[in-house]
This record gives structure tokens, sequence and C-alpha cells, in this order.
């Protein structure tokens, strides 16, 4: 199977449904691997001119085998938790000239919670995710 020529979406159907192939599934996470771009370009500035200052809700995929995917699965939909220090710190850091750009711990709300546990709930509101396991960001 020529994996290069699938979209990324055929690759996530493929991953889910490869459970009793190990080696087909090494080899489609090692494609989306591949198709990871940088992850820096994520970063916590970025996630929050979107979702804060634009008012959109995050739509973040991990990738596959990451600590975050591990945790949250495959997608999740949320909104960004902060106190006010971090806040400040986000909006000074994305109106600095030049930008400043930072990775890290984002903590958040679920908006989707199928299939949700209390402790995944807990986990993404208290602990987050890191950015730097983040494949792709959508918003919505």
């Amino acid at each position: 199977m020529n994996l290069e020529k699938l979209s990324l979406d055929a690759l996530w159907i493929f991953l889910d449904s490869c459970s009793a192939n190990p080696a087909l599934k090494d080899r489609i996470e090692k494609e989306m691997q591949n198709r990871v771009p940088d992850t820096k370009k994520y970063s916590r500035e970025y996630l929050y001119s979107v979702n804060i200052i634009g008012k959109k809700a995050l739509i973040i995929y991990f990738i596959p085998e990451s600590g975050s995917y591990k945790n949250f699965g495959r997608k999740i939909v949320i909104n960004m938790v902060m106190d006010d220090e971090e806040r400040v710190i986000l909006s000074n850091n994305y109106t600095a000239k030049p930008a400043i750009r930072t990775q890290g711990k984002i903590k958040g709300d679920f908006l989707v919670i199928d299939d949700i546990s209390e402790e995944q709930r807990k986990i993404l509101k208290t602990k987050g995710f890191d950015t730097t396991d983040i494949m792709l960001c959508e918003w919505e």
C-alpha cells in the first residue's frame, strides 16, 4: 500500500482500524509523522490569538502516540482556560515587536464531550497538553 498517496483523513481511518496489523500501524504512524509540520507553528500565543482574540473554538489534532494523544485521543475541541497572569503574559508576547512565541502547556475546557471521561476533563483543565504534541490545529 502506497501511504504517501493517501490523504491525512484516510490515514486516520486506516490507523483507527488496523489494530490487528501492528506493522501497518507503525507504517501509518511514520507517514503521519512525516507530514507533521514544524510543531513550533502552534505556539501558545498562536492558540491564544485564535481562541481568545479571534473567539474561535480550537480543534486540536494530536501527533499519534504523543503524550497528549494517549491522554485525550486523536482530536479535542476546546476553549483555553487561563488565569489573569497567564493571559497578560500571552497578550504581551503576542503584541511584542518582534512577537514572542513560546511552547508549553495549554489548559482548556472541552466543548465536545463525547467519549470524554471526567478524569480527562480534569487533566485538561488542571494540567493541560503540550503544544509540541499538536499535529494540526483548526478552528470554528
